[in-house]
């Protein structure tokens, strides 16, 4: 099952259009900001507008396209399931930018709408986003999708069954919405790895996470390639990683690298919380506890290596 969004058109028909405000979309509530990696920078734009979400109820994020100097279009797109509060702003933002834009025509999936309508339409998108939200919950809870993985307005959150058990039942979105912005409220890093080629193993991949002394780290239970160098058309990767490790780094300064097994079996056992389906909260590490992990996974490969 592929999760439907909602996708809003505003074009604007003036004879002496406007440009748009950024302020006029935001309203004096929202931030911005645009993905660099895996995770949200906030208060950037990216070449073709930006995510817009509430700091106060962190959820999907709206996806804004815009430029500085746009007067024709702007587009607005919004994955669900979601909260339905975030629906609510989504159409909020709407009637701001027609507020400028006057002369304007609004299309909401294929159908035009007239904006002073728009209000008739909340409460239906607000029942199909909780029926989808039902209908992930399930298919995550019956073993047929596995897990899935959200792209947020901070960063991508993964549910289970754990997560789905919690809120997929019910007749509203209110434990989903709380689950998303606690989640995501969370001061911590994403780790993701970078896919690079050794210069002395032509045509092997190898993927490299990296984990900072003094900052939390939103780590994965298990290595994968990330979803921007997959086919989407396959839905697989478009190449296989061979190897994975992690980069240990105190002040720009590598502490050293252990494998991805190694550091996971090197963790202090104190250092680790449940953060989602497919990842864990590492607090943040000191150098000293950095250097002990390199040092305990020398230590265990001196006999492996005297046998050799």
């Amino acid at each position: 099952m592929s999760s439907p969004t909602i996708d809003i058109e505003i074009a604007q028909s003036s004879l002496f259009p406007k440009t748009m405000p950024v302020n006029s979309i935001l309203g004096n509530h929202l931030n911005y900001g645009v993905y660099h990696s895996n995770q949200l920078t906030p208060e950037q734009f990216a070449e073709n507008g930006f995510i817009a979400y509430n700091p106060q109820m962190i959820a999907r994020g709206i996806r804004v396209y815009w430029r500085a100097q746009e007067k024709q279009k702007i587009t607005l797109h919004l994955s669900i399931p979601t909260s339905s509060e975030e629906i609510k702003e989504l159409f909020d933002m709407v009637g701001r930018i027609t507020a400028v834009w006057k002369s304007n025509t609004v299309k909401v999936g294929s159908q035009y709408i007239y904006p002073q309508l728009l209000d008739t339409v909340i409460e239906k998108y607000q029942a199909v986003n909780l029926k989808t939200l039902h209908e992930v919950g399930l298919t995550v809870l019956d073993g047929s999708r596995g897990l899935m993985i959200m792209g947020c307005a901070m960063h991508r959150l993964v549910i289970g069954k754990h997560e789905a058990d919690y809120f997929w039942s019910g007749t509203d979105t209110d434990a989903f919405r709380d689950w998303m912005n606690e989640r995501q409220s969370v001061n911590a890093i994403l780790s993701e790895p970078e896919i690079y080629e050794p210069k002395d193993h032509i045509g092997a991949k190898v993927g490299e996470y990296s984990v900072y002394s003094g900052i939390p780290t939103i780590f994965p239970k298990h290595p994968a390639v990330p979803n921007k160098y997959y086919d989407f058309k396959t839905g697989r990767p478009m190449f296989e990683v061979s190897f994975y490790r992690v980069r240990l780094i105190d002040q720009e300064t590598p502490v050293g690298y252990l494998t991805f097994q190694e550091f996971m079996r090197e963790l202090p056992a104190d250092s680790c919380d449940y953060y989602d389906a497919d990842d864990y909260l590492i607090r943040s590490l000191t150098r000293e506890e950095l250097g002990q992990m390199v040092q305990r996974a020398k230590d265990k490969a001196k006999p492996h290596a005297a046998e050799e």
